[in-house]
């Protein structure tokens, strides 16, 4: 205990915070996690890293500069890490991430570009109870640098390797690339203000207090840091490409586009949404005036029905037995319809048709617009031979002979009605 407390103490310097006003869905780095861009220790921080730098492996995760990140560690590994910086006094750990998210990962795995970080704070992972004691260290770091390794020293029990650490560099000297640098600088934090705003709204929060809490990084190369550890829709390889541009203007670029990337897709999915919900509301407003329509229609139906039947007082007696005359004709002419389709012995299909067009029928007027179409085609089913049958009669002859009377020319067609009706006779049925 005394050594990891030494090891976490050597690096004791305390970090500039501030409030987060981050939303989980832009990214699970808190950007109140920042550490200062410009700190006069950083050459002494870097000055042990020599030949035997630490490097520890991260799984589906990036640590930029000036940005906090954790990650959990086996419990004997942190012991021999920390046992590590006692002996050679060291403050310094690089991280670098692998390629693959495999159990047991190997130096081919890892990318040549990682980050030169200091041990801020750890605790038992899990916290209190049965996870604590799962034998694994969560490890609070501070990225402060880049570096490239340039070849693995040592396996086993620890990776160590030696490495050269990668300085800022810019594209051109001159007031055009520092216009530039500042111009994608502002994009940045005009985009990620407007992601904030945009999910503090989704949250039903105001804006108001995130200007208060939240300041931007002074440096440009932590702002396109900041972007890379806060979007959490990017890969590892995005990340990573990031974290790998040579200059700074180059990460700015990259940054943007990734910003831009992310708010179009947002864009794109709040449009969706919206009009998904519209054509919803729409469907409803339909069904709802449907229902009121037909609730309309009915109660016109009924004041008809009371107009026709004299209900208001003001029809004369003679009126009214007309009116009653002209419902029970209407009544007996459904009757009839219905005595006729019983005798015609309908087949089921058309039986069914026909007892739900009778249906329709008894419930309308006669003056209704549909009255006279349902009554014509009751009329067309119960006048047709449904039950009724004459004998065959395969007398190729005299077919032929009504054939050529009836028609004249359709010499083919008759041939084919002539071949039909001898098959039928050899068959002696109708079927086939």
């Amino acid at each position: 205990d005394s050594l990891q407390l030494a090891a976490c103490q050597r690096c004791s310097r305390k970090p500039f915070s501030h409030p987060s006003a981050v939303d989980p869905r832009i990214g699970e780095v808190l950007l109140g996690s920042m550490a200062p861009a410009d700190d006069d220790g950083s050459e002494d921080f870097s000055a042990n890293v020599g030949d035997s730098l630490v490097v520890l492996p991260l799984r589906n995760q990036v640590i930029f500069p000036a940005i906090r990140g954790s990650f959990e560690l086996p419990k004997k590994v942190f012991e021999d890490v920390c046992d590590h910086l006692e002996r050679t006094g060291a403050s310094a750990i690089g991280v670098v991430a692998s390629r693959r998210s495999a159990k047991k990962i190997s130096s081919a795995d890892l990318y040549e570009v990682g980050t030169l970080c200091r041990m801020v704070s750890h605790a038992a992972a899990g916290g209190d109870g049965e996870q604590a004691a799962s034998g694994r260290v969560r490890v609070v770091v501070e990225g402060r640098s880049r570096f490239r390794v340039l070849k693995y020293t040592q396996e086993e029990p620890l990776r160590l390797a030696s490495v050269e650490l990668l300085e800022e560099k810019g594209d051109a000297e001159g007031p055009d690339q520092d216009v530039a640098v500042r111009a994608l600088s502002h994009s940045i934090r005009e985009k990620m203000a407007e992601m904030l705003r945009g999910n503090q709204q989704d949250n039903g929060k105001g804006s108001g207090s995130s200007r208060r809490q939240f300041r931007w990084p002074s440096s440009p190369s932590a702002l396109a840091g900041l972007v890379g550890a806060t979007l959490a829709q990017l890969t590892v390889e995005e990340r990573q490409k990031l974290l790998e541009a040579p200059t700074t203007r180059a990460r700015l670029e990259i940054a943007l586009d990734f910003l831009q990337r992310e708010t179009e897709a947002k864009r794109m999915s709040s449009e969706i949404s919206s009009s998904i919900q519209k054509s919803r509301e729409l469907e409803l407003r339909q069904v709802v005036l449907q229902r009121q329509i037909q609730e309309v229609q009915k109660d016109l139906q009924r004041l008809q029905n009371k107009a026709h039947r004299g209900t208001d007082g003001e029809a004369s007696e003679g009126g009214g037995a007309d009116l009653e005359d002209g419902e029970d004709e209407a009544e007996d002419e459904v009757a009839r319809l219905a005595d006729c389709l019983a005798r015609a012995r309908l087949p089921e299909d058309a039986e069914r048709v026909a007892k739900r067009e009778l249906r329709r029928l008894k419930s309308l007027q006669p003056h209704h617009p549909e009255y006279t179409s349902i009554h014509t085609y009751l009329e067309l089913l119960a006048s047709l031979p449904w039950a009724q049958s004459s004998e065959d009669r395969f007398d190729l002859k005299e077919a032929k002979a009504m054939l050529d009377e009836d028609h004249k020319g359709l010499h083919q067609v008759k041939k084919r009605l002539l071949e039909f009706l001898a098959v039928q006779k050899m068959r002696g049925d109708m079927k086939g």
